[in-house]
């Protein structure tokens, strides 16, 4: 994760993350349709999140604000990757989500 904090209340936080995850594997004796249970557990993502945080927390320790509170703004998008090699559509692949949040500290 990247961390630019251009000053000492706000900052800008840039995350990425690649996931590849395997075909799983599983097996049992019960005589139970095993292989089904194995079916579309591959696939691939990748993601970026950039958020934008400020805080009013320095300011509340040099005494020029009244309550210590923290806001951010996020833009989240999953735009890479693949599903299931079995050539389903993955619903859940290209999402993209925006997240505001308000915290205040007593």
């Amino acid at each position: 994760m990247i961390r630019l904090q251009p000053k000492r209340s706000a900052s800008v936080p840039l995350n990425e993350n690649y996931v590849r995850e395997q075909k799983d594997d599983i097996d049992g004796e019960l005589g139970f349709n095993y292989a089904s249970l194995e079916a579309d557990t591959d696939s691939t993502q990748q993601i970026v999140i950039v958020a934008l945080d400020y805080s009013t927390l320095p300011a509340c320790r040099r005494q020029r604000s009244a309550a210590p509170m923290t806001f951010s703004l996020a833009y989240r998008e999953r735009f890479d990757g693949d599903g299931p090699r079995s050539g389903q559509a993955n619903p859940i692949l290209c999402t993209r989500w925006l997240v505001a949040g308000f915290r205040l500290l007593f």
